[in-house]
């Protein structure tokens, strides 16, 4: 019996090339709409049955299902370049030398946390903007390996390069930041009261408290 994505294969195989190209925007537009749902929502109490992250991950297999039929019909996958910028940092990530991540606010100040990786070591060092000299550093219970691939399933390569609420003023804001040990460019996230669908995710993989007033 044929599973998810060998339906969604078997199903672009027999289609033409314009109509695969309109299964893989379709089944982007879910995904897109999925997360902008997340995002709105205020209430994350709600449980859902599958989950978000599970129908996420199920839309990610059917994609990449369709973009092989379209290939292996011998029509070359056009990527766009949202697609090749989610490529090029997927590629970078075992490249990685620091990670920052920044959140607070103006009147709160900010809490500042660092991933710097010592041969296999992870090291988390965290601050505050307020007492910067009150630095600690912890070694975490995981290899860098563990780390990335952690961080691998955030798909961070997924997110906007910013997330503003313009109708909110002050509030929270934060900021990701990846420098890299092979001389490519820096990449950055940031936001101002508005937060990626998976964004808990990335406050506890950094041990942060959740303490602030986004959505959580």
């Amino acid at each position: 019996m044929l599973s998810g994505p060998s339906l969604i294969y078997e199903e672009c195989m027999s289609l033409s090339e314009e109509q695969i190209y309109a299964k893989i925007r379709s089944i982007k537009r879910y995904m897109a709409r999925i997360k902008s749902e997340i995002e709105r929502c205020e209430d994350k109490s709600v449980v859902i049955d599958p989950s978000d992250s599970v129908i996420l991950s199920v839309e990610r297999e059917y994609l990449a299902a369709a973009k092989k039929a379209l290939e292996d019909k011998g029509y070359e996958y056009k990527k766009t370049r949202k697609d090749i910028a989610s490529e090029i940092f997927v590629a970078n990530i075992p490249s990685i030398e620091k990670i920052t991540f920044s959140l607070g606010g103006y009147f709160g100040g900010y809490d500042i946390c660092s991933i710097i990786f010592d041969g296999d070591k992870v090291v988390l060092s965290k601050s505050h903007s307020y007492s910067p000299e009150e630095a600690s550093n912890i070694q975490l219970e995981m290899t860098k390996d563990v780390f990335l691939s952690l961080l691998n399933d955030l798909h961070i390569e997924e997110w906007k390069k910013k997330y503003d609420d313009p109708f909110t003023c002050d509030g929270t804001q934060w900021k990701l930041s990846f420098l890299y040990s092979h001389g490519q460019p820096s990449v950055e996230f940031w936001g101002s009261n508005k937060y990626p669908y998976n964004f808990d995710n990335l406050t506890s993989l950094f041990k942060l408290k959740t303490s602030y007033c986004w959505f959580r």
